[in-house]
């Protein structure tokens, strides 16, 4: 599960820096997004 995570960590870090470019007053609201995102379902 670990190294699944840390295999898709660039890819959301990529995601989540382009979200943070658009809505840097949203920066919380993006974090929680990701850590849903990449919470196993």
């Amino acid at each position: 599960m670990f190294m699944h995570f840390m295999g898709w960590f660039p890819v959301f870090f990529i995601f989540w820096s382009n979200a943070l470019q658009r809505s840097h007053a949203g920066n919380k609201v993006n974090i929680n997004e990701l850590i849903q995102i990449t919470a196993p379902k």
